[in-house]
């Protein structure tokens, strides 16, 4: 094999790097037999270290209940039942390919083991010491080279799935694993969540000085969207509290609205969560006087943040240099400038009235921000988020969005905002 490269000799991959330095420890011509054997052994390494690497991600994947991207089957009928029957066929691929790279990694270690025998005997111990250190330098690469492949693809994994767990590769010392294990460099491979003192069972992370009761920390952990169902005899209450709003709208309205609420109202079943958990839903809801019970900016989890607290956190995030405090509240006069530009272009016949009534805000506000805890930092500290929701130009938005959306449905990628300008206008004008 020609020992000359090009480019850059850090950039050779670990087989040619074996290969140049096999040539240097015997002439291929002088020793045919163990060269051949030494590359064969260098191979069977190779396949081991893929492997393991392999069988470890896969472990990994299956203890967090996590599907790997090849693994995922489409779903073309797209029904909660047709997504649980695919999600088991995923988890039986999932097994039955472990099962596979098990065997592919016995049988590669018992041809190593059988190689590295036949080279023993014809080789004498110094020649086969340097064999073996090779072995083991060429093994090192691959392994750095695959973990580093896996703890990318189990990172991208733990952002689609969004869950809050850590990922186990971040605790890996060292890449630099000598030898190719069948189990893997890890001990556990049970999922871990986030080492964290705030952290408590079920997904509930408070960060108060005030203890949840049992019921509480129950609760909350069936998730924010979670939607206890209402019981009978607190319909009659419902319907009592929803009558002022229901005679704000127009009579032929009203009584139609008011069967279908009461109707909906009717037909719940019995309550979806236990005696317990129902007082514990009173409970908080007092306590919600006090603290805020927000989602996690990443995961499932609920937070519980005293008032003090979220304030103080809110306030320290206020105080970078990246907001500035404005005389007066600029929403009316936003408001008024864009009415007045749509009634200049329905004036001019440029858009109809269709489109202008769909692109004002009756009611518009300012827009509201609000923080999301990252329980994953240190400190936690809290994500902006600026809701648009009734804004002045929210209602336009909507509408250059619906003509906008078909635009984009290319396969070109934009560079920036002043990209997608010239691709605009070089479709008018074309």
């Amino acid at each position: 094999m020609d020992n000359s490269t090009n480019g850059d000799t850090s950039r050779r991959s670990p087989h040619i790097s074996f290969n140049n330095s096999l040539n240097h420890l015997f002439s291929s011509e002088e020793h045919p037999k163990p060269s051949i054997l030494a590359q064969t052994s260098s191979r069977c390494m190779e396949r081991m270290v893929r492997s393991s690497c392999h069988i470890m991600f896969l472990v990994l994947c299956r203890d967090h209940d996590m599907i790997p991207k090849g693994l995922t089957l489409k779903d073309p009928i797209k029904s909660t039942e047709s997504a649980k029957i695919l999600h088991l066929a995923s988890v039986s691929l999932l097994k039955q390919q472990l099962k596979v790279l098990r065997q592919q990694f016995a049988k590669s270690k018992k041809n190593y083991d059988n190689t590295m025998a036949t080279l023993k005997s014809i080789l004498d111990d110094d020649y086969y010491r340097k064999l073996t250190e090779l072995n083991m330098a060429t093994s090192r690469k691959h392994h750095k080279l695959h973990l580093a492949t896996h703890q990318k693809k189990f990172h991208q994994l733990i952002t689609r799935y969004n869950v809050p767990f850590v990922n186990p590769y971040d605790n890996i010392g060292t890449f630099d694993i000598s030898q190719p294990t069948f189990s893997g460099i890890f001990k556990q491979t049970s999922p871990c969540m986030k080492k964290d003192a705030d952290v408590v069972r079920n997904a509930v992370v408070n960060l108060t000085d005030e203890l949840l009761e049992e019921d509480e920390t129950k609760l909350l952990s069936l998730g924010l969207k979670f939607s206890p169902s209402i019981e009978k005899d607190s319909v009659a209450k419902m319907s009592s509290s929803l009558e002022p709003v229901l005679k704000k709208l127009d009579s032929a309205v009203e009584s139609a609205a008011a069967y279908d609420v009461t109707n909906s109202l009717t037909k719940t079943r019995k309550s979806n969560i236990s005696v317990d958990q129902q007082k514990a839903l009173k409970s908080l809801g007092k306590k919600s006087k006090r603290m805020k019970i927000l989602p996690a900016d990443k995961g499932n989890a609920a937070v519980v943040l005293s008032n003090t607290q979220y304030d103080k956190k809110m306030e320290e995030h206020f105080s970078t240099n990246t907001y500035a405090v404005l005389k007066k509240d600029p929403t009316e006069s936003l408001a008024r400038k864009l009415d007045n530009v749509l009634k200049k272009l329905l004036k001019e016949k440029k858009i109809n009235k269709q489109f202008y009534d769909d692109s004002r805000t009756l009611h518009p506000r300012a827009p509201q921000i609000y923080g999301l805890p990252k329980i994953h930092k240190p400190g936690t500290p809290l994500r902006p988020i600026v809701s648009f929701y009734d804004t002045p130009l929210s209602a336009l938005h909507k509408q250059l969005a619906s003509i906008l959306k078909p635009l984009t449905a290319s396969n070109i990628r934009l560079k920036n905002s002043e990209d997608f300008l010239q691709r605009f206008r070089a479709d008018i004008d074309g």
